[in-house]
Formats: C-alpha cells, structure tokens, sequence
C-alpha cells in the first residue's frame, strides 16, 4: 500500500527562495536573475532560482525558466540544471548551459512529459490496488443540516 506520511516542513531539495533566511555564502555567487546562454553564445534562458540540497547545504541545480519562443514550448518552460553543468561566462552575469539546445530541451521536455505521467499512472494504480476500503464517516454520509437562510426562504415565499 502507498504510504502516506506528513509532509516533512524542509525537503531534502527545496528552492532557496523558499528557505526562509538563508542565502547565498558570502563570497559565493548568487546568479538568481541571471542570463543563461547555449553553447553558442544565444540567449535561451533565464535563472530564477536555486535548488539547495539540504542536507548539505548547497545548491545542487540551477531553477533555469526558458525562453518559450526560441523553444517552441507549449508547456511549463521550467527545467533544473545540474550546477556543474553551468559555466559563468567570464565576468558577464551570464552562465552557459551548451547542452541547452532546441534538439536537446526537446528531448528534454518530452522524457519529462513521458515522466510525469508515468508518475501518475502509477502513482493512482497503487492507489486502487492498495487502499483499503474504509466506511464513509458519519459526517459525510447524512445530509448536512438545514440552515434557515433568510433570502431563499423569501425567495419560497414569492413563488408559492
């Protein structure tokens, strides 16, 4: 059966915008709002964030939201790089990205699609196969109780 478990407060990787006081090292590089470039020197992206690995503490994987133009993307423009897949060019506030390419985000976006939905599919199928059935409580099982509502009971009034 699929195990539920409460939702832990920190993850094991969560954006760093979402971890409350924390920020970059001093004397680290913050790239949040940066350009990024394809191998090519082109504009494909943009950083909006950082994904921190929180058990250690550092940022695994850059949040890089893509240009939905230069991609012919119809869906979520999102994707994580791995921060060693990211170069700064020179002192530019720019980090490149080669393996950005329109053949490779397609490919990309297609295996992530092909991802999710295995995710899901098998996600409600342990679901059905597992679950036990449970009796429906009380409260849901009987009509809820009748409020007096003073202008549809106005409303009954007109139309007897």
């Amino acid at each position: 059966m699929a195990e539920h478990r409460e939702t832990p407060t920190v993850r094991r990787f969560e954006r760093l915008a979402h971890l409350g006081d924390h920020t970059v090292a001093k004397g680290m590089i913050d790239p949040r709002g940066w350009k990024v470039i394809d191998g090519n020197g082109q504009p494909v992206g943009e950083v909006k964030d950082l994904i921190v690995d929180t058990d250690r503490m550092v940022a695994a994987f850059i949040d890089v939201e893509l240009d939905p133009k230069f991609f012919s993307l119809h869906s979520d423009p999102r994707v994580l790089v791995p921060m060693h897949r990211a170069d700064r060019d020179g002192t530019a506030r720019r980090l490149m990205v080669s393996e950005l390419t329109r053949s490779g985000v397609a490919a990309m976006v297609l295996a992530r699609d092909e991802d999710r939905l295995r995710f899901w599919n098998d996600w409600w199928q342990a679901e059905e196969a597992d679950a036990p059935i449970e009796p429906v409580p009380d409260v849901y099982a009987s009509a809820p109780p009748r409020v007096h509502d003073p202008i549809s009971s106005a409303d009954e009034t007109r139309t007897r």
